[in-house]
């Protein structure tokens, strides 16, 4: 007979679980603590779930039967759960993330589409505002599924009743803390942060090669081009800088065709695309700092293009200078022509005071006037009646210089 009432015992007990039937609660609603809860969100199912604390008073847990994925993608288990005293007000919030909880065995933890797994949650201290612990909590309360998997802001809702929280109210010490929480940890779990991160690294790569590819651009075509700046025209400028417009054009057709290719699953030659502008910007760091910038061109190189185009400008400006300095050697020429004329008029009334003068005497005197002129001027040969040798040797010169164009000319003096 004992062995039986001990056999019903133990029978009693080990199916006595399956008795315990637990209520469901909605969010946001208040549920005291050893009642067994049951709250559904649109990612999760809290099957069968209660509170309770350790002896020492200190920590606290949060036991699940099981927890189930609603989704069809493996999930981290994540939850908010309010805690409050026996005044119903708020002393501690959990924010909790299986992927984000290094202390305990759940770390990393996650669920598979519609998988259902016990689970508990330690309550420790870090969740409890200043001066409260596990055994003050009366009630606790299911804020919300956590979507987004964030942690942090424990004392958000400090002295807070549930009321209040559900109509948005926030701690007025850590209003502002609440707000920056919320903003990073939209950010971090949104993406948005990362996203910002790799925009601005994007900006700055963008910016730094425009820089370094517009004053390349400047060394060997001089001039600037605002489509450094360009994301995807920017490939086209670097590659043409590297090796010359024919291959960049090629190189262009295969970006486009690496887009089409791309869309349609097929990433090989997106690939040999970005390789190729690896290359191309190698090399044009290389020419940047060696100033060869002829090196790798298929085509006519840079200098040699320059050279002509130097030889072309400098010729253009000789003919010019060439043609200006004709029409003034033709002025030069006139004029000499004029004071030459004017000296052999001189020289001829000269000619004809000579003839006048009577130099047939003996006597070798010469009228002083006529030797002072002689001795100053020193214009002609009065025993001779010749011009002298400077007007001679001005003569042949202008003879010499203007001996093409007297033949044009002299008309207009005669």
């Amino acid at each position: 007979m004992k062995n039986k009432l001990l056999f019903i015992g133990i029978f009693i007990i080990l199916i006595f679980p399956l008795f315990v039937s637990a209520d469901d609660y909605e969010v946001q609603t208040l549920i005291p603590i050893n009642t067994h809860a049951t709250v559904r969100t649109d990612k999760f199912i809290y099957n069968d779930f209660y509170y309770t604390y350790f002896a020492d008073g200190q920590d606290g847990v949060i036991s699940f039967s099981s927890i189930t994925n609603n989704t069809v993608s493996k999930t981290a288990v994540s939850i908010n759960i309010l805690l409050f005293n026996e005044e119903q007000k708020n002393i501690g919030f959990v924010t909790y993330c299986s992927d984000k909880d290094y202390s305990s065995n759940n770390s990393g933890f996650k669920l598979y589409g519609k998988q259902s797994e016990p689970f508990s949650i330690n309550v420790v201290n870090k969740y409890f505002v200043d001066g409260f612990q596990a055994s003050d909590v009366r009630y606790i309360s299911v804020y919300d599924e956590n979507k987004y998997c964030h942690i942090g802001g424990y004392d958000n809702y400090k002295g807070l009743t549930i009321d209040q929280i559900i109509n948005g109210t926030v701690s007025k010490k850590n209003k502002i803390n609440f707000s920056l929480f919320e903003l990073f940890s939209s950010f971090k779990n949104f993406a948005l942060f990362s996203l910002i991160i790799k925009i601005i690294a994007v900006v700055f790569f963008l910016y730094i090669l425009g820089n370094l590819l517009n004053k390349l651009h400047e060394r060997m075509y001089v001039k600037k081009t605002i489509l450094s700046f360009v994301p995807i025209i920017n490939l086209f400028i670097s590659m043409k800088m590297a090796f010359g417009k024919i291959v960049s054009t090629i190189y262009f057709i295969l970006c486009i065709l690496a887009c089409i290719l791309f869309y349609f699953k097929f990433t090989f030659l997106l690939y040999t695309v970005i390789i190729l502008f690896i290359i191309s910007a190698i090399v044009n760091l290389f020419k940047f700092y060696s100033k060869k910038y002829d090196l790798f061109i298929i085509e006519p190189s840079i200098k040699t293009v320059g050279l002509e185009s130097n030889t072309a400008f400098y010729n253009n400006n000789s003919d010019k200078k060439e043609k200006k300095s004709f029409f003034k050697k033709k002025k030069k020429n006139n004029d000499d022509l004029l004071s030459n004329h004017y000296i052999n008029n001189d020289s001829s009334s000269l000619d004809g005071q000579n003839t006048i003068l009577d130099l047939s005497y003996d006597d070798k005197t010469v009228d002083s006037s006529l030797q002072d002129t002689e001795n100053s001027n020193d214009m002609f040969n009065v025993s001779a009646g010749e011009i002298s040798d400077i007007n001679s040797i001005s003569s042949l010169d202008n003879s010499s210089n203007n001996n093409d164009s007297d033949s044009d000319l002299s008309k207009f003096f005669h």
